[in-house]
Parts: structure tokens; sequence; C-alpha cells
């Protein structure tokens, strides 16, 4: 049997998590601090519930989940799940990881990420998934943002920090919004009463053979929603998704056709105004928007379709997307390198590259230095000429070794070459010599992107606050 495919059904989920907290049993995360987990660690936390996690990234970025309980582990050892009730496990862990391997021996439940959070996710009233190959993480806190505004008091799973900081939000049991991404369909986990597409293209190429298999699965997610599919239909891939008759389509964008269509007033800057018309409710007026990028617009547009979707007061809408300020590594300002502004964006697909350039292109930045970081060979490999093309809009580009996360280089890719590839302004730079490559070779506005961890590099450039 795969690791990546659990036995236990969701129901035996529930019943193994009644068993928690009834009895005052343990919860074990392997890699407690990835992306996912440790928002599912700190949900488990606010309920009391005895979690420990181990990870390898050290206790300084595990201090948030320490202080609230959280049994943690510097390393991975088959010792750390003894006695467990649950262990949960990441996509990103080997088939041979230590813990993973001592929970099967020892008979321990061990279940997948989102295994665990589609258990949780049905004990609540609404439950609104975020998917899409871009802007997931960005959706999922504006969506939160909102309808904390609202005072609806959500409880929220994010992939990415949400501006308080944490993954997580523990809320009342009437909405949970959550992100779901399609790596490996783990999407396909859970049962939403509304799932939204944001868009979708072909990512995760260690996975999917290619695009119509991706659409294959978005078509899956849609099926499983028990109401609503809220739909970009601006995104030529997602408006061709299947959807059941059964199922109601909400759809957003600037297209007029649009359930909920924006239109843009004045974009430019870090701030924009755009309009929205609702099919069923009117026009809506106008919304300001803190966070650069048009398709930040369509971001919160789809936010607006949800909220009056589900009821919410407009203003209260308004009011929320206003005071939005966006999230970590989304086109961040961290301060400046010799008297150059420098941006911190998670962008890892060729898409994301292109829209970071031109909302920083949209704010006054010229010209740009992107520092890349690609993230596992498959996808370097399998989108090696859209990364070139991509990154060529740039006026100077650094390219970053390869971070292999879970993969090993049988595809003969490299970042010297992705370099060439790119053109005459664009160089391989190691972490040793990045400040040599900046200081020498570009200028103007410095964005550092990709999805690898770039601490190094950060470290490196010793920014100024």
């Amino acid at each position: 049997m795969s690791i990546y495919n659990s036995s236990f059904g969701i129901l035996r989920i529930r019943e193994l998590l009644k068993k928690v907290r009834e009895e005052g049993l343990r919860v074990h995360f392997i890699g407690v601090l990835g992306a996912g987990q440790r928002g599912l660690a700190g949900l488990l936390l606010s309920e009391g519930i005895r979690v420990s996690g181990s990870d390898v990234k050290g206790a300084d970025e595990a201090a948030q989940l320490i202080s609230s309980g959280l049994e943690y582990y510097p390393t991975q050892e088959a010792e750390n799940v003894k006695d467990a009730a649950l262990a949960v496990y990441t996509l990103a862990i080997h088939h041979d990881n230590p813990e993973y391997a001592a929970a099967r021996a020892e008979g321990i439940p061990a279940v997948s990420r989102a295994e665990l959070a589609a258990a949780i996710s049905a004990e609540y009233q609404n439950v609104i998934t975020v998917a899409g190959s871009h802007g997931k993480s960005t959706v999922t806190a504006m969506l939160a943002h909102v309808f904390q505004a609202a005072k609806e008091e959500p409880t929220v799973l994010s992939g990415a920090a949400l501006p308080s900081g944490e993954h997580a939000i523990a809320g009342k049991k009437e909405f949970f919004i959550l992100e779901a991404c399609e790596y490996k369909d783990s999407f396909l986990k859970f049962r939403p009463s509304c799932a939204i597409i944001n868009n979708i293209e072909l990512d995760h190429t260690d996975y999917f053979s290619g695009l119509p298999a991706v659409m294959r699965s978005f078509s899956k997610y849609a099926s499983r929603t028990k109401d609503i599919v809220l739909l970009n239909c601006d995104d030529d891939n997602a408006a061709k998704i299947t959807v059941p008759s059964d199922k109601r389509v909400v759809t957003f964008g600037a297209q007029e056709s649009s359930d909920y269509r924006y239109i843009l007033v004045s974009v430019g800057g870090e701030r924009s105004i755009f309009s929205v018309a609702s099919s069923a409710h009117g026009d809506l007026g106008e919304f300001r928007i803190n966070v650069p990028g048009i398709f930040n617009i369509s971001n919160a547009t789809a936010v607006i379709a949800t909220a009056m979707e589900y009821g919410l007061d407009p203003e209260k809408i308004r009011e929320g997307i206003a005071s939005f300020h966006g999230i970590a590594r989304r086109l961040e300002y961290i301060g400046e390198y010799r008297s150059r502004a420098v941006f911190y964006d998670y962008a890892h697909h060729p898409t994301e590259i292109l829209q970071g350039i031109a909302a920083l292109r949209s704010m006054g930045h010229d010209p740009i230095t992107v520092v890349f970081g690609p993230h596992t060979y498959s996808r370097t490999a399998d989108l090696f000429s859209d990364f070139a093309r991509a990154l060529s809009f740039a006026d100077y580009s650094l390219i970053c070794d390869i971070y292999a996360a879970r993969e090993e280089n049988i595809y003969g890719v490299s970042s010297v070459a992705l370099a060439e590839k790119t053109g005459e302004n664009s160089y391989y730079a190691s972490v040793e010599n990045i400040k040599e490559h900046l200081d020498n070779l570009t200028r103007g506005t410095v964005i550092i992107m990709g999805a690898a961890d770039m601490s190094m590099v950060l470290s490196a450039m010793n920014l100024k606050k």
C-alpha cells in the first residue's frame, strides 16, 4: 500500500479523535513544522489535546507551538511515536521515515494531514475549501479576515502564516475555512459546502502526468461539494472542468457573464479600487484593496462572492477587504539591501513569477532583479522553458541551486542551464557569491522568489529593516 493512501476512513479517524479527547491520549505529528501540519497541531492544542511533533528545522521555529503546549522533538526517531494514539504525516516524508515506519510496525494509526483536516472539518456546519494552482493562501487569509470583520468567528486552517503569524485560528463550529491543495489529490478527502476553484494550471509534475490529469482532479474536487462550486470564469482551464448538474455553480471574474463581476476603477501601486456587480444582489459598489496586482482584485472578488453567498453584510465585507494587508511571503517588503528595496514572494510557478514582476512594475519599481530558488527537479524540468520566459521579464535574474525537497535529480536539469536559457542578464548564483552578483551585475529593486528555503540567501544579504 502506498504511504499516501491511508486505510483509515474519515469516520474511523473521527472515532479515534473522540477517543483521544475522552482519554487524554497523544497525537504525534511527523514533520510538525510543515506548512499544513503546524496549523493542524495548533488547532488540536487549542482544544487541550496532548500533541507532540518532530521536525529538523529547530526549536526556534517551533517556539509558538511549544508555548501552546507542543512536546517538540528536534530529530525524527522511532522512539518519538511510542505510545501515541495517532500519527499524522505530510506528503513530503519519504517511505522510509523512521517515525512512520515505527507507527506502522507498532500498529499506531497513521493518517495524512489532509485526512485529519477532513475529519475535523466534518464537525462543522459550513466548510469552505479554497483550491487552485495559485492564490490559495491569500484567498484563505482574506476570507478569514472578512469573516472575522463580520464577527462570524470562523475556524481557519491555512497553508501559509496568517497575518497573526499563526497557521490556524480556532473559532466557532459554524464556519471552517481552509486551504485545500491538489497535490496527490489530497483535496479529494474533503466534503465542503463550498468548493472554491481560483485557477488551474499544470503543476506538481511529479504526480500529475499533464494538464488533463490536473483538470480531471479538479473536476472530482468540484463533484465533492455539497452545494456551491465557486468558479473563476476568467480562467480558461477552470471554466472547462466538469461540474455535476446537482451542484450550484457561482462564477466570478471580469467577464460580463460572471455572477460576481469586478470592474476596475483605479489600479496602481499597492492600492486599487474596483466595483462589483452581482447578478443576484445588484450593484455592490466600490471596494478598496491594499495588496498589489490585478490577480489580487480577482482574489478579492472570490472572497466577496463567497461572503455574499453566506449572507454576510456587504458593508462588513467592504470593511474587511479594505483592512486586509496581505500575508507573509506574498510580495512582502522585508527591508533594504544597500539602499535597494527587497521583497519576498513564494512564487514557484512561472505564472506566479510573471504576476509578481508585473505587480512590482505597477508599484513603480524599475529595474527589477529576481533572486529565484527553483523548487523540485521535476517542476524545474517540466516547466523549464516557461520558467526561462517568465524570468526573462525581470531586468536581471539570479538563479540559486534547485531545492530537491523529496526528489533526486533524475532529470539532468540545473540552475546553470536555466540561467543560460533565460538570457544574457541571468546568472547562476550560489549562496556564497549572492552578494557579489547583486553588487556587480544587477541594479534596482530585489525580489526573492521561490517555495524553497531561502533563509541562507537572506542571511547572506544581511538586510536592513
